[in-house]
């Protein structure tokens, strides 16, 4: 579990995230496209992928010659260093592949399966939700209160919250939703093949719609947002706002949500 160094404070931080891509497929593709036209006329930075990065079992090793038609044709030219999380198909393959990867890429950067990072206004952990334990539960707690940025955003795989086809976090996972509930201001998730924004102390967001086949998802009392379709949520963050904004893989904003720091505190 690695904790990156501070970067220089920046006013704004354009994130760009979503999971369940690596198909290889047109699906992936028209979600890459997307956000290359999105990202013409806003602010993108930085690439979270969610996990199930490499499907549908990982990679055999960093040869593998799926990172070439998984990762660096789709999104090589976006011009964005890719952040990523492993989900459970990661873990079929050799998911430390994908932590050494990091060494020879300059568009992939994952110095661990467990990570935490600065960047602009913004603290960001990265969580192995496959391999969920009380040490990496311990470790997000102490880095969770001891984080004074204006934002925090913690991501993973598996969703803490849901209404899509697996539904909320389950057994040790769901241990850690009340820290991120204290603590956080937003918790990014896949897994579930759907578009979700879910209302909680922490906004929850079910990206699982970069290029997989869409599943059907259902509306809860705390939904926001629900959809059964392929896209990509981005961030924009100041130390003033957060503006959360879903979009559809042709790059077409269909739901937009504005936070303000002093009331998101």
């Amino acid at each position: 579990m690695l904790v990156a160094p501070l970067l220089a404070v920046e006013p704004e931080l354009g994130l760009v995230f979503f999971g369940d891509g690596g198909t290889g497929r047109e699906g992936q593709q028209r979600v890459a496209q997307g956000v290359a036209a999105y990202c013409a006329a806003q602010r993108c930075d930085l690439l979270a992928l969610l996990g199930d990065n490499i499907n549908p079992d990982g990679v055999t090793d960093i040869d593998d010659p799926q990172w070439q038609r998984k990762v660096e044709e789709p999104y090589g030219s976006l011009g964005l260093v890719i952040r990523p999380v492993l989900g459970n198909h990661d873990h079929r393959g050799d998911a430390d592949a994908q932590v050494r990867y990091s060494e020879g890429s300059a568009l992939w950067d994952m110095p661990a399966p467990t990570y935490a990072f600065e960047q602009g206004p913004v603290a960001f952990f990265a969580l192995d939700t496959q391999r969920m334990n009380r040490r990496q539960r311990r470790w997000l707690a102490r880095g969770l209160r001891r984080s004074t940025a204006p934002w925090t955003v913690v991501y993973g795989h598996h969703p803490l919250r849901s209404h899509g086809a697996h539904g909320s976090a389950q057994g040790r996972l769901s241990r850690i939703e009340r820290l991120v509930e204290r603590h956080a201001d937003f918790y990014l998730s896949g897994h579930d093949h759907d578009q979700q924004v879910i209302r909680g102390q922490a906004t929850h967001v079910v990206m699982g719609s970069g290029g997989s086949p869409p599943r059907p998802v259902r509306e809860g009392p705390d939904t926001l947002y629900a959809a059964s379709q392929r896209g990509f949520g981005h961030l924009l963050l100041s130390p003033q706002r957060a503006v959360l904004t879903v979009v559809r893989a042709d790059g077409e904003p269909v739901f937009v949500l504005e936070l303000d720091a002093e009331a998101a505190d």
